[in-house]
Protein backbone atom coordinates (compact mmCIF):
# COMPACT_ATOMS: atom_id res chain seq x y z
CA UNK A 1 0.00 0.00 0.00
CA UNK A 2 1.49 3.21 -1.11
CA UNK A 3 1.15 6.19 1.13
CA UNK A 4 1.58 9.82 0.62
CA UNK A 5 4.74 11.25 2.61
CA UNK A 6 3.49 14.73 4.13
CA UNK A 7 6.57 16.97 5.76
CA UNK A 8 4.04 18.69 7.47
CA UNK A 9 2.83 16.01 9.94
CA UNK A 10 6.75 14.83 10.61
CA UNK A 11 7.29 18.43 11.95
CA UNK A 12 3.93 18.33 14.34
CA UNK A 13 5.17 15.26 15.44
CA UNK A 14 8.60 17.03 16.40
CA UNK A 15 6.96 19.61 17.64
CA UNK A 16 4.49 17.26 19.73
CA UNK A 17 7.79 15.82 21.51
CA UNK A 18 9.44 18.86 22.45
CA UNK A 19 6.33 19.94 23.95
CA UNK A 20 6.40 16.51 25.73
CA UNK A 21 10.11 16.92 27.03
CA UNK A 22 9.05 20.75 27.96
CA UNK A 23 6.47 18.91 30.28
CA UNK A 24 8.42 16.33 31.42
CA UNK A 25 6.62 13.51 29.48
CA UNK A 26 8.81 10.79 27.21
CA UNK A 27 9.64 12.28 24.15
CA UNK A 28 8.27 9.92 22.16
CA UNK A 29 6.93 5.99 22.10
CA UNK A 30 10.47 5.26 21.05
CA UNK A 31 11.86 6.92 24.28
CA UNK A 32 8.41 6.11 26.85
CA UNK A 33 9.32 2.11 25.92
CA UNK A 34 13.10 2.96 26.45
CA UNK A 35 12.53 4.57 29.87
CA UNK A 36 9.85 2.02 31.27
CA UNK A 37 11.01 -1.25 29.63
CA UNK A 38 8.27 -3.61 28.84
CA UNK A 39 6.62 -6.51 30.26
CA UNK A 40 6.22 -9.55 28.61
CA UNK A 41 2.81 -11.87 29.14
CA UNK A 42 3.64 -14.93 30.85
CA UNK A 43 1.24 -18.35 31.25
CA UNK A 44 1.91 -20.70 34.17
CA UNK A 45 -0.11 -23.41 34.66
CA UNK A 46 0.37 -26.65 36.58
CA UNK A 47 -0.18 -30.60 36.79
CA UNK A 48 0.34 -33.24 39.37
CA UNK A 49 4.32 -33.38 38.77
CA UNK A 50 5.68 -30.12 37.45
CA UNK A 51 4.86 -26.08 36.99
CA UNK A 52 5.20 -24.59 33.32
CA UNK A 53 5.35 -20.89 32.82
CA UNK A 54 5.64 -19.72 29.16
CA UNK A 55 6.86 -16.16 28.26
CA UNK A 56 6.23 -14.65 25.20
CA UNK A 57 9.28 -13.01 24.16
CA UNK A 58 9.85 -12.78 20.21
CA UNK A 59 12.87 -11.44 18.83
CA UNK A 60 14.90 -11.80 22.21
CA UNK A 61 18.16 -13.82 21.71
CA UNK A 62 19.20 -16.56 23.87
CA UNK A 63 22.39 -14.60 24.82
CA UNK A 64 20.00 -11.57 26.08
CA UNK A 65 18.47 -13.93 28.18
CA UNK A 66 19.05 -15.00 32.27
CA UNK A 67 16.96 -17.11 34.15
CA UNK A 68 17.75 -17.84 37.89
CA UNK A 69 15.85 -18.99 41.31
CA UNK A 70 17.47 -17.46 44.38
CA UNK A 71 15.67 -17.84 47.78
CA UNK A 72 12.47 -19.79 46.06
CA UNK A 73 11.97 -16.99 43.72
CA UNK A 74 12.01 -17.45 39.94
CA UNK A 75 13.08 -14.30 37.82
CA UNK A 76 13.45 -13.85 34.12
CA UNK A 77 15.58 -11.18 32.75
CA UNK A 78 16.18 -10.09 28.94
CA UNK A 79 16.27 -7.25 26.76
CA UNK A 80 14.49 -6.85 23.19
CA UNK A 81 16.63 -4.60 20.98
CA UNK A 82 15.00 -2.42 18.42
CA UNK A 83 16.29 -4.02 15.44
CA UNK A 84 17.37 -1.02 13.66
CA UNK A 85 18.38 1.54 16.35
CA UNK A 86 20.71 3.64 14.14
CA UNK A 87 18.05 4.48 12.18
CA UNK A 88 15.84 5.30 14.32
CA UNK A 89 15.02 8.80 12.91
CA UNK A 90 13.61 7.39 9.92
CA UNK A 91 10.98 5.66 11.86
CA UNK A 92 7.43 6.62 11.67
CA UNK A 93 5.97 4.60 14.32
CA UNK A 94 7.06 2.43 16.79
CA UNK A 95 4.70 0.47 18.89
CA UNK A 96 6.33 -2.94 19.62
CA UNK A 97 7.75 -2.26 22.92
CA UNK A 98 11.52 -3.14 23.39
CA UNK A 99 14.16 -2.42 25.99
CA UNK A 100 15.10 -4.32 29.38
CA UNK A 101 12.46 -6.52 31.31
CA UNK A 102 12.26 -8.13 33.84
CA UNK A 103 9.25 -10.86 35.56
CA UNK A 104 10.11 -12.55 39.08
CA UNK A 105 7.46 -15.13 40.57
CA UNK A 106 7.65 -16.77 44.29
CA UNK A 107 7.60 -20.44 44.12
CA UNK A 108 6.20 -23.05 46.52
CA UNK A 109 8.28 -25.31 47.83
CA UNK A 110 6.93 -28.29 46.40
CA UNK A 111 9.23 -27.06 43.38
CA UNK A 112 12.78 -29.68 43.27
CA UNK A 113 14.98 -26.22 41.81
CA UNK A 114 17.47 -28.38 40.93
CA UNK A 115 15.59 -29.84 37.89
CA UNK A 116 14.46 -26.84 35.64
CA UNK A 117 14.59 -27.58 31.86
CA UNK A 118 13.97 -24.32 29.84
CA UNK A 119 13.84 -24.37 25.78
CA UNK A 120 13.19 -20.98 23.49
CA UNK A 121 11.76 -21.43 20.83
CA UNK A 122 9.38 -19.49 18.35
CA UNK A 123 9.43 -16.30 20.59
CA UNK A 124 8.59 -18.92 23.65
CA UNK A 125 10.42 -18.98 26.51
CA UNK A 126 9.31 -22.28 28.28
CA UNK A 127 10.87 -23.03 32.01
CA UNK A 128 9.40 -26.44 33.65
CA UNK A 129 9.99 -26.97 37.26
CA UNK A 130 9.36 -30.54 38.12
CA UNK A 131 7.79 -31.11 41.76
CA UNK A 132 9.34 -32.69 44.48
CA UNK A 133 8.61 -36.23 44.48
CA UNK A 134 6.46 -36.12 47.65
CA UNK A 135 5.09 -33.38 46.36
CA UNK A 136 3.47 -34.92 43.16
CA UNK A 137 -0.23 -36.68 43.49
CA UNK A 138 0.18 -40.16 43.50
CA UNK A 139 -2.39 -43.08 43.62
CA UNK A 140 -2.91 -45.17 46.89
CA UNK A 141 -3.98 -48.70 46.90
CA UNK A 142 -6.62 -49.97 49.14
CA UNK A 143 -5.91 -52.52 50.53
Amino acid sequence: MLTHHDPFSRSVELLQDTLRSVLGEPMSSLEASRATGWVPPVDVYEDPERITFKFEIPEVCKQDLSVRIENGVLTVEGTRKLEFEELRANYHRIERPFGRFARSFSLPTTVATEKIDAELKDGILRLTLTKKPEAQSRTIEIK
